[in-house]
């Protein structure tokens, strides 16, 4: 008896297994869980952070910096420069050169043209400059974008 439930068990749910079977390997092999776990990492100098990054419908990549210390001096954003691993670049200078300023608790947001989605994932060299106050002026932080775009010119 146990046999026969065992066949019985397989007949009823083993075109399940064959149907999720199939499926999945048609995903894996079109690429579809081909995906990009995007972050920020390395911008070592705080409170100045990237807080949130992506690529729009006008092929711009938006970036959101803030600045998370509300006691704190405003940064004036002069310069960002995203570099990919080919060494094609793109360089931003916010508000046609005069820089924007983020104040203390606040988030500003930059958009950088000429990139584009695309499956995969790479990582990109990020250089900020920035003037901190009146006291701190031409500094430069680096760290890293990993995501899923590309630089086309």
């Amino acid at each position: 008896m146990k046999g026969q439930s065992s066949i019985e068990y397989l007949v009823t749910y083993g075109w399940m297994l064959a149907a999720v079977g199939l499926v999945s390997g048609a995903l894996y092999s079109t690429g579809f869980t081909d995906f990009c776990s995007e972050e920020a990492t390395g911008m070592q100098v705080q409170p100045l952070d990237i807080d949130n990054f992506g690529v729009s419908d006008e092929n711009e990549l938006q970036i959101a910096f803030s600045n998370n210390d509300p006691q704190s001096f405003d940064y004036l954003l002069k310069e960002v420069e995203i570099e990919n691993s080919e060494g094609e670049s793109r360089i931003h200078n916010p508000d046609e050169g005069n820089g924007i300023i983020i104040e203390g608790g606040s988030t500003e947001a930059i958009a950088i043209p000429g990139v584009e989605d695309r499956r995969g994932c790479d990582d990109f060299d990020i250089r900020v400059s920035y003037d901190r106050g009146d006291v701190l002026l031409d500094q430069t932080q680096t760290g890293t974008l990993t995501t899923g775009m590309s630089i086309f010119n």
